[in-house]
């Protein structure tokens, strides 16, 4: 008997299941105080989606791309446009990772990792509150660094390829 099957894709456990509760650790340096986010990626890409509106309605947006190693950068970019934009890459972004977005405020950074885990700066204590409202619970830091791939790690994921020309043509990126 002969059994016909597509070939495996990749596994992105790391991505998909963490461990049941989105939570965050605060992090001070240099006189910043700051957050990291991990939750599952779908979470936290919703989570980056609507933190959003607590910034500025005027943002720098620069956009990092690990699999091909490229990097767009665009300032002025308004809110609702941002928005409009990132919301077609939810799906291919959870599903392959791999691209980082910066939205850069005068005082505040908001960034989605390539790894899909949310970290955010400012000079005050709003994004530990924003999260609290949000519902993540709040951890102590981990000590030392985690495993997480590499540039260039990631698999192909032609989707969000696309997706991503897509956003850099529509928002007039330039190449950083």
């Amino acid at each position: 008997m002969a059994v016909f099957r597509e070939p495996e894709r990749e596994v992105t456990v790391w991505r998909r299941f963490r461990d049941g509760a989105d939570g965050f650790a605060s992090i001070e340096r240099d006189g910043l105080r700051g957050v990291r986010a991990v939750g599952n990626a779908e979470s936290m890409i919703e989570l980056f989606l609507d933190l959003v509106p607590a910034l500025p309605d005027e943002l720098v947006l620069e956009v990092d791309d690990w699999r091909h190693d490229r990097r767009w950068r665009a300032e002025g970019v308004a809110q609702d446009d941002l928005l409009a934009a990132l919301y077609p890459l939810r799906i291919p972004l959870a599903q392959g990772g791999g691209v980082e977005f910066t939205l850069v405020a005068p005082a505040d950074q908001l960034t989605l990792s390539a790894h899909l885990e949310l970290i955010a700066w400012a000079r005050t204590d709003r994004w530990p509150f924003l999260l609290h409202r949000a519902g993540l619970v709040e951890r102590p830091p981990l000590r030392g660094r985690l495993w997480r791939p590499d540039r260039r790690a990631f698999a192909p994921a032609p989707l969000l390829d696309d997706a991503v020309a897509r956003l850099v043509d529509t928002l007039a990126l330039r190449e950083a």
